[in-house]
């Protein structure tokens, strides 16, 4: 089919996703010349089967319409599996044995915002330069045409087929869910309920205005009322859940909020029973707590690099089959695939919990008392970033310990304080955490004066 390229931000073209402004950037001409450009990569890579799916903002069936235009007519077959979550999407991928798939998600991100999440065989992420190359392939003129074919299917029944044969609850579970008003809303309490669970929901009705929150269970903020239907119902914990169903957060039975790298924890525990001495992959804005529970169940922890994309590739390549984010993201891969998904991670945790005798708030007494911040975030320009942080490491590597893997991580005997780039705004994030307030501001202040030395850093966001 022949049509004219309209302007194209190569800004949307992201780390780990396509994400841009609706009707700005993600016009349905963009969409299409991007869904030509993702078949012809996909293609290229030796397949033409894919699955696409959507979650339920107002403008993502459009999207989706427009990608699967630009699909078919670069000669690839695709499945529309409807509305999904991201991780849906995926397992559709491994378990029909496709050559790739995209979920059309703005994730947790403002009403304004849409975005791809784009994988290959076996739900393996397009990130980094792989991600850059699909614009690279529109502007060079190196699309392929074809005419592919499209049907439509649902994933459901297999996938909850699937997760339900590997959970057995061993008492009932009374769960309260809180999705948001997103996709998972119609994902997650069918499950559920199907392993034995009571199911309280919460915002569980699609609208994707996102009425009552942004679907972002990393930031406490957007948990209040399920703290409250916790303690409302008598809940045995309460999970939320991010805008395309691969993140969560868990706030336990009195009500109290857990940082979403204590989810690692409870998985773990269970992990490395059966698996002693295996490695478990964390990411570097985690608590000190969850290396140490890691040890002190016998496993191995490893720090790697902050993101999704990321942190799975370093699980394909290392055999590694559990890690955690404290974004949310989990990544179970025992007798599963190695992808985020936080309602097979749920599953998993009501696993384990229904068998301890403890409560959810009694599971991490026996860690040290940490202190710690949530993500900070100072402005920078897009540009000056990544060269900025290379400048900090330098800096604070005069006088500290810097873990370098992902930004400046300046380690202390008392805690330790992270700068690094985000991937997706033009932010620099930083987390703090140490044994004592006392030493919480102490190691603050160093951050904070090293970060006062750059006027390209800005403390307030730009208007």
């Amino acid at each position: 089919m022949s049509r004219t390229l309209p302007p194209i931000n190569p800004l949307i073209f992201r780390e780990y996703d396509v994400r841009g402004l609706v009707d700005i950037d993600l016009k349905p001409g963009v969409i299409y010349f991007i869904g030509r450009a993702i078949g012809t990569f996909i293609i290229n890579s030796g397949g033409n089967k894919m699955a696409v799916g959507c979650d339920n903002r107002e403008s993502s069936e459009s999207i989706k319409k427009a990608l699967i235009d630009g699909l078919t007519d670069s000669g690839c077959d695709v499945i529309d599996i409807g509305l999904s979550t991201s991780p849906l999407l995926y397992v559709a991928v491994c378990q029909w044995n496709l050559n790739g798939g995209v979920n059309i998600t703005g994730s947790h991100n403002p009403i304004q915002y849409n975005g791809l999440k784009i994988v290959k065989e076996l739900a393996r992420p397009l990130s980094g330069e792989e991600i850059k190359s699909l614009y690279r392939i529109i502007m060079e003129d190196k699309l392929i045409s074809g005419s592919g074919k499209l049907e439509t299917k649902d994933p459901k029944p297999e996938y909850y087929d699937r997760i339900a044969n590997l959970i057995r609850l061993q008492r009932p579970m009374k769960v309260a869910v809180d999705t948001g008003n997103g996709v998972a809303g119609a994902i997650v309490p069918p499950l559920l309920k199907r392993i034995g669970c009571e199911v309280v929901e919460l915002f569980t009705e699609l609208d994707g205005t996102f009425p009552n929150h942004l679907p972002n269970p990393e930031h406490e903020e957007y948990l209040t009322d399920l703290k409250r239907i916790v303690l409302e119902n008598r809940a045995d914990i309460g999970i939320g859940f991010d805008g395309d169903g691969d993140r969560l957060g868990l706030i336990d039975e009195k009500g109290g909020y857990l940082s979403s790298d204590y989810t690692l924890i409870l998985l773990e525990r269970d992990f490395l029973s059966r698996h002693p001495g295996a490695t478990v992959l964390v990411d570097i804005k985690s608590s000190r707590n969850v290396e140490f529970d890691i040890r002190q169940h016998g496993g191995i922890p490893l720090v790697w690099k902050t993101g999704h994309s990321l942190m799975k590739k370093k699980m394909w390549e290392d055999n590694i089959i559990l890690g955690g984010e404290f974004s949310g993201h989990m990544f179970v891969a025992e007798d599963y695939f190695t992808v985020d998904d936080a309602l097979y991670a749920a599953a998993r945790i009501l696993q384990s919990l229904s068998q301890s005798p403890q409560p959810l708030s009694a599971q991490f007494t026996n860690l040290p008392k940490l202190y710690s911040t949530p993500l900070i975030e100072v402005y920078i320009d897009e540009a000056a970033k990544f060269d900025t942080i290379k400048q900090l490491v330098a800096m604070f590597s005069k006088d500290y310990e810097v873990n370098d893997i992902d930004g400046a991580k300046v380690i202390l005997p008392d805690g330790w304080g992270l700068v690094r780039a985000s991937n997706t705004t033009p932010t620099l994030n930083l987390r703090f955490e140490a044994d004592s307030p006392e030493s919480l501001e102490k190691i603050k202040k160093i951050i904070f004066d090293g970060l006062k030395k750059f006027p390209a850093i800005k403390f307030e966001k730009p208007k």
